[in-house]
């Protein structure tokens, strides 16, 4: 089973991100991180976290058509409360609120990755929350990693519903 947590509510603190806006196939999601980590290293940083990508709509979703969607994806990485974007470059460097999340633990090639999101939208449906911002994965395994054995935290911003919380 490719899950490796149940769903849970955390909480994300505040920081500064270092973030870099990208269209096209999921294939040029690892082109977009190593655009990114580049940048941080020409500003002679690392990043204090692990990359996440922000994606426009659910990439879980059964309405993706076709092996390769067009994705609207923000490839993100926490960046030290030092660095500022610098004037060329299409990184953007701007501080990000800490949020309540719905979060999942995932390991695997992303094949199966639809059980994530499917166990999220459940979750927030049975505990009495509502989405509040795109869905996002953030990519824990060191590089290198064998996809099979990959491991991505899957989550979304929530917020209690009308009805409350369970």
């Amino acid at each position: 089973m490719p899950l490796l947590t149940q769903v849970r509510l955390k909480h994300t603190e505040p920081c500064w991100m270092a973030i870099l806006e990208r269209q096209g196939s999921s294939r040029y999601l690892a082109q977009a991180f190593e655009t990114l980590f580049t940048w941080l290293a020409l500003q002679q940083l690392e990043a204090v976290g692990p990359p996440i990508a922000v994606f426009a709509h659910n990439p879980g979703a059964p309405d993706d058509s076709g092996p390769l969607p067009s994705w609207g994806v923000q490839v993100q990485v926490p960046a030290p409360d030092q660095l500022r974007e610098t004037p060329w470059s299409k990184v953007r460097v701007q501080p990000v609120a800490g949020a309540a999340m719905a979060a999942v633990l995932y390991r695997g090639d992303g094949a199966a990755i639809t059980e994530a999101y499917q166990a999220l939208d459940t979750w927030i449906q049975d505990h009495g929350y509502r989405r509040t911002g795109p869905v996002q994965e953030v990519y824990l395994s060191a590089t290198g990693t064998l996809i099979t054995e990959s491991v991505t935290e899957v989550r979304v911003p929530v917020a209690p519903t009308a009805e409350g919380v369970e």
